[in-house]
C-alpha cells in the first residue's frame, strides 16, 4: 500500500508539473461594432460569436479536421493562405499554449488541461483514500501492541 501511496503521489507531482490553461468560454457575440457580420468559420453563424467560441464544433482536434477538410489555414483561418511562414499570423503565439503554427481556435491545451486536472483530482482521491486506509491499519498495529 505504500508503494501505491509513492507511486500515485508522483503521478500528482508529474500531473503538477504539466503546462494548462484555462477552459475554453463558450461565449456568444461580437463585440466591436465593425465585426458584427464576421461569420464563424466553423458553423458561418455571422456576428454570433467569434470562431473560437463556436459551440458546433467545440474541440481542437476537431476544428483542425474541419479547417484541413475545408483546406483552410490552421494559422489565420483563412481559404487563400498555405498556412506557411508567410502567414500573416505565423508568428502571433496562441493564446491558449503561448506557441505559434496554430490559431487558438484549434488548440488542444484545454482540453489536455480538463484532463490533467481530472487526472490530478483522481490521484489526491487515491492519495486520500491510501493514507486512511494506512491511518487505520497503523492504528490498528498500535492498539495490538498495547
Amino acid at each position: 500500500m505504500e508503494a501505491e501511496l509513492t507511486e500515485v503521489s508522483r503521478r500528482r507531482r508529474e500531473l503538477a508539473r504539466r503546462k494548462v490553461c484555462r477552459p475554453l468560454e463558450y461565449l456568444a457575440g461580437i463585440y466591436p461594432h465593425e465585426e458584427e457580420e464576421m461569420p464563424c468559420v466553423f458553423c458561418g453563424a455571422l456576428g454570433r460569436h467569434y470562431s473560437d467560441s463556436c459551440i458546433q464544433i467545440r474541440t481542437g482536434q476537431e476544428r483542425a479536421q474541419y479547417l484541413r477538410r475545408a483546406r483552410r489555414c490552421q494559422m489565420c483561418l483563412e481559404l487563400e493562405c498555405d498556412g506557411d511562414s508567410d502567414c500573416v499570423k505565423a508568428k502571433i503565439p496562441c493564446f491558449q499554449c503561448k506557441r505559434t503554427g496554430h490559431a487558438s481556435a484549434v488548440c488542444t491545451l484545454p482540453e489536455v488541461s480538463l484532463q490533467i486536472e481530472a487526472d490530478k483530482r483522481h490521484c489526491e482521491l487515491v492519495i486520500d483514500g491510501l493514507n486512511a486506509r494506512l491511518r487505520h491499519l497503523r492504528s490498528l498495529r498500535e492498539a495490538r501492541h498495547r
